[in-house]
């Protein structure tokens, strides 16, 4: 529903410019594809863990340890649609704004073994985990767009320029089966992140992850070619801003023998490649 409300908009929109701007060096074109996106992931995960004394009495240790992170998250397949003006500014220059709805994010998929020394013994830990997070937002690119003439009615279009992206709403879901010794986890199973712009503080509490950002800024780029009124395209968004909040953290754990704390702060960078099709009015 909120979807359909978002394009119907985006369609009034377009044909209110198209009628006040009814001029031959402003045009409107009409714009649909496919997002393949996903996320690019950087910082560091700090994890401080304190014993109480009758902890440290058990034969457990303090410890602080960090981790460098730097990966790429697993792609997912979305969908763009939307508007963008032409206002010639020179018969081989343009500046090109748009307004876009557009579906983002990743699918993540790891397999991880580590093993632990203890004071009583080593541990085995293995697991699969699946990460899921399919955010929507309204981006207003303002592209400046170059126009080369092939032949009559076809050009070659090649642009560039910032992005601001508006968060709306996207679900997250993540799934998890862990094996210590062999023996399955308790928490294994399926959890659902409902709104990542705006999660619950149970959610927090339990993904350890303090949701995304609504604003986004990056740049973008492209190449197209038009052929008469129609148009075909191929762009790529690269996120400058992270779109993840900073999350502190505090947990007890084994009946509050000893507590875990720390500072999530992994920044989190849109990578998103788009094929577009369209129509220029």
């Amino acid at each position: 529903m909120k979807t359909l409300k978002i394009l119907s908009f985006l369609l009034i929109g377009t044909i209110g410019v198209q009628t006040i701007f009814a001029d031959d060096s402003m045009k409107i074109g009409v714009r649909a594809g496919l997002n393949l996106a996903s996320m690019a992931y950087s910082g560091s995960t700090s994890r401080d863990r304190e014993s109480f004394s009758n902890g440290v009495s058990q034969g457990r240790s303090s410890y602080k340890r960090t981790s460098d992170e730097s990966q790429m998250g697993g792609n997912l397949i979305g969908i763009l649609i939307g508007t963008v003006i032409d206002i010639k500014i020179a018969d081989f220059l343009y500046i090109q704004p748009g307004i876009m709805l557009s579906s983002k994010g990743q699918d993540t998929k790891i397999e991880d073994e580590e093993t632990r020394i203890s004071a009583s013994s080593p541990r085995i830990d293995k697991g699969k985990y699946n990460q899921r997070f399919n955010p929507y937002y309204v981006d207003i690119p303002v592209m400046l767009s170059l126009k080369g003439t092939l032949a009559e009615n076809l050009a070659l279009r090649a642009h560039a320029g910032p992005y601001l992206g508006l968060g709306l709403f996207g679900k997250g879901e993540t799934s998890s089966e862990e094996y210590n010794n062999g023996v399955p986890d308790s928490d294994n199973g399926k959890r659902k992140i409902k709104n990542l712009f705006s999660i619950t503080e149970e959610e927090k509490e339990e993904f350890r992850f303090g949701g995304l950002s609504r604003f986004n800024f990056g740049i973008g780029f492209g190449t197209g070619i038009e052929f008469s009124h129609f148009y075909v395209g191929l762009s790529y968004n690269y996120g400058l801003t992270s779109a993840m909040k900073k999350y502190d953290y505090l947990e007890a754990e084994d009946g509050g023998q000893y507590i875990e704390k720390g500072t999530r702060e992994v920044n989190i960078y849109e990578r998103t490649l788009s094929i577009t099709m369209g129509y220029n009015i």
